[in-house]
């Protein structure tokens, strides 16, 4: 299978995946604005948000791992059919060829 392909339809997954966390409309809080709020409270709430966003890169990279596993193996079945219909459409014009020059022949 060609690089181009894989390269493709892997950045494609990945656009697609991106788009879809972008657009999602999930409202999360993490830092509430308090003007009270102790330096070391801002730190844990930046940890946890960090948290969360490794968290939800790791679960993105997971899905898109497994779409492009998924789009690979049904591309790879596609060019396995189409290898074996133009294989077997070469072998019967070859006999076709054949047979046509033994009617010369004749």
């Amino acid at each position: 299978m060609s690089k181009q392909i894989i390269i493709g339809i892997t950045m494609g997954v990945l656009a697609g995946l991106s788009l879809k966390v972008i657009f999602k409309r999930k409202e999360v809080n993490f830092i509430p604005e308090d003007d009270e709020c102790h330096e070391t409270d801002m730190l844990d709430k930046a940890n946890l948000y960090l948290l969360q966003a490794r968290n939800h890169v790791e679960e993105m990279v997971s899905e898109a791992e497994e779409t492009s596993n998924t789009i690979l193996e049904q591309t790879g079945k596609i060019l396995s059919s189409a290898k074996d219909k133009t294989s077997s459409m070469h072998h019967e014009s070859e006999e076709s060829v054949s047979d046509g020059f033994k009617k010369i022949e004749r």
